[in-house]
């Protein structure tokens, strides 16, 4: 087989490999943009699923916004599909001069059109928060009640009159108010949020159940992991008595 021949194939399966990576990135981006668009956009979410083609190049960036996370395994996938614009550039070429001229040809663009979405999916967001519900007055209080509590347990931790086991436990109240803060902005309605808290104690209940049983049985562990659950259903039962207080 001769020296052109050899070539003729090398850029061949190079181009196969780097259509592969360039489906498979854009692919994992995509489904990634349909798994989250509801929970980021809510009401605009009609809009995200139109642009969806579109969006999912800039999903890594999006992501990164909203969530405040760099999220690696998206940009694992924006990265595959640069090095596979790199690989079927390459494989294209018939002179150096020409590789160097047309290789970044194809990162440019798609840094482009990454940006151009960017900048798009970033006024899209704001629109959507400012025509989505905004919440009633009984779920901001509901919060403000919450943050104030977490600033009063954060507050005792530094307590030196509090023994450990007191600030175990303020611990965990703390780390138990923080989720139930972020838990409240996913919500316009504290009555919704208080149906949700009920069916999170349903659910709670049915575990201490199970966990009792271990106890009785004497598996390892199972009593920490009770008496943590008690404690979380002492935390949730206190927030469902003050939403049922707020809604009369």
């Amino acid at each position: 087989m001769d020296t052109s021949e050899t070539r003729k194939q090398t850029r061949k399966a190079a181009e196969v490999i780097g259509y592969v990576l360039i489906g498979t990135g854009y692919l994992y981006c995509f489904v990634m943009l349909w798994v989250n668009v509801i929970h980021w956009w809510g009401a605009g979410a009609i809009l995200a699923y139109i642009f969806s083609p579109f969006l999912a190049l800039a999903i890594p960036v999006i992501s990164w916004i909203i969530e405040g996370t760099f999220p690696i395994l998206l940009f694992a996938g924006w990265g595959a599909m640069i090095l596979g614009a790199v690989l079927v550039s390459f494989a294209g070429k018939v002179n150096e001069e020409e590789t160097k001229k047309r290789s970044i040809k194809p990162i440019l663009i798609g840094v482009l059109v990454v940006a151009l979405v960017a900048l798009g999916i970033l006024a899209q967001h704001k629109i959507t928060g400012l025509i989505s519900e905004e919440p009633d007055a009984k779920l901001i209080e509901f919060r403000e009640m919450k943050q104030t509590q977490l600033r009063q347990a954060q507050a005792d931790t530094q307590n030196e009159n509090k023994s450990w086991g007191e600030r175990i436990e303020i611990f965990e109240r703390s780390r138990y108010l923080v989720k139930v803060i972020k838990e409240t902005f996913e919500y316009t309605k504290l009555k919704e949020y208080h149906e949700f808290k009920l069916a999170q104690l349903d659910e709670l209940e049915i575990q201490l159940l199970k966990l009792r049983l271990d106890v009785d049985q004497g598996k390892d562990g199972a009593l920490l992991d009770y008496n943590l659950l008690l404690t979380q259903r002492q935390f949730l039962q206190q927030d469902i008595k003050e939403m049922q207080q707020l809604l009369e």
